[in-house]
């Protein structure tokens, strides 16, 4: 039973994220296993959930199972995982396609940066490529393009920031994030020292509403690139600039929301997003809540009336994206859906339209489309949700 939602996430998100990946499926420990029966009756298990990959699933056949069970002691099933997994590798068109050997020379000059750095200007590896051959610019866009799609580097060309940095560690990015991005109450900071550096207020902001500074953010990131790591984060849909308070420039952060503590009664008229189709991954709907805010501050300008402050909690936002109108968004993780409430039955068809939309960007730029929904709109007069 413990196994039962740590499968269904993992495979649901390689299938939403590689839908074409060859996935193994290893079972370790094998010499905890009594029996043949057993090993059989962990294959009946893990059946139960193989129809969440289909076809990525790499089946065992010479032991005819759905996994590889392992012993991490003797070794004892490696040698057969060994076998399947180079065939496989073997059989991927990419690992045959043909590439420049120029290309190679300059993933061994980037490469051979790794253990002195977690990143390179994109003018640093221009030299390298110039060193190996690589002259023309678009050559080497092409060239890193390939490298950062195999998992190799990282190099995002979104904006101009982004496009100025190659990562060339990737735990690089994971450990800028984290610094930020973590559970106060496990890996908390030291709030005297904040205190100390004049940051306390800032800290507590953070960690009760979501709310980042400039100067927290450069003291957390010293000596990081830290426009470049806004730029990630923006572009990631996991920060989104704060413009509802006066004074100096703000984000929001969704993942650091809190729950609220207080029942609140939610009216107005619904739209559901039902995701049972496929599943609502993890960081869903904050990446909505991201871009909603987004387009709020967008229309504040347009208008050029300040819109009402978002009231923002984990899983529940309200945020006013048309004048007048308020929308109210509230995620369900058990039932995987997002209910969206329009304050203004008359703004409820545009208020769709743009969460709508919100949503259909979200699965294109991170998701892959991979997301399936079914949209239930209520109907005024009877209250009834219908597709």
């Amino acid at each position: 039973k413990d196994l039962n939602p740590y499968l269904s996430f993992w495979l649901q998100s390689i299938r939403l994220h590689a839908p074409n990946a060859p996935i193994f499926l290893v079972g370790t420990r094998l010499n905890m296993i009594d029996s043949e029966a057993d090993i059989g009756r962990i294959n009946g298990y893990i059946l139960k959930f193989t129809s969440l990959a289909g076809s990525q699933i790499v089946e065992n056949t010479e032991n005819n199972l759905s996994f590889f069970p392992v012993d991490n002691r003797s070794s004892d099933g490696v040698a057969l995982l060994r076998s399947v997994l180079e065939n496989v590798i073997r059989k991927d068109k990419s690992v045959i396609e043909p590439i420049s050997i120029r290309w190679m020379l300059l993933l061994d000059k980037i490469s051979a940066e790794r253990g002195s750095t977690s990143y390179l200007s994109l003018q640093d590896v221009e030299k390298m490529g110039y060193e190996v051959g690589i002259e023309a610019t678009g050559e080497l866009i092409s060239a890193l393009s390939l490298l950062n799609e195999r998992g190799m580097i990282i190099h995002l060309t979104a904006t101009e920031i982004l496009k100025r940095i190659v990562i060339v560690d990737p735990n690089w990015i994971v450990s800028a994030l984290s610094k930020l991005i973590r559970d106060d109450k496990i890996h908390g900071f030291n709030e005297s020292e904040f205190d100390r550096v004049g940051l306390g207020n800032d800290l507590r902001k953070l960690y009760t509403e979501g709310i980042a500074s400039m100067e927290i953010l450069d003291y957390v990131w010293k000596g990081e690139p830290i426009y470049f790591l806004i730029d990630f984060m923006k572009r990631t849909m996991l920060l989104s600039e704060w413009s509802f308070t006066r004074g100096e420039k703000r984000f929001l952060i969704p993942s650091l929301l809190k729950a609220n503590v207080n029942d609140v009664t939610v009216q107005g008229l619904q739209c559901v997003f039902d995701f049972k189709p496929s599943f609502l991954p993890i960081g869903v709907f904050e990446r909505l809540i991201c871009l909603c805010v987004a387009a709020s501050r967008r229309r504040q300008s347009a208008y050029k009336r300040r819109l009402r402050k978002p009231v923002l909690f984990q899983g529940f936002a309200t945020i006013e994206l048309q004048p007048i109108s308020l929308v109210t968004i509230v995620v369900n993780k058990q039932e995987q859906t997002i209910t969206m409430y329009s304050s203004e039955n008359d703004y409820a068809a545009i208020n769709f339209r743009i969460v709508n939309s919100i949503l259909r960007k979200l699965n294109f730029d991170v998701m892959g489309t991979g997301l399936k929904w079914n949209t239930l709109l209520q109907n005024p007069k009877t209250g009834r949700l219908i597709r």
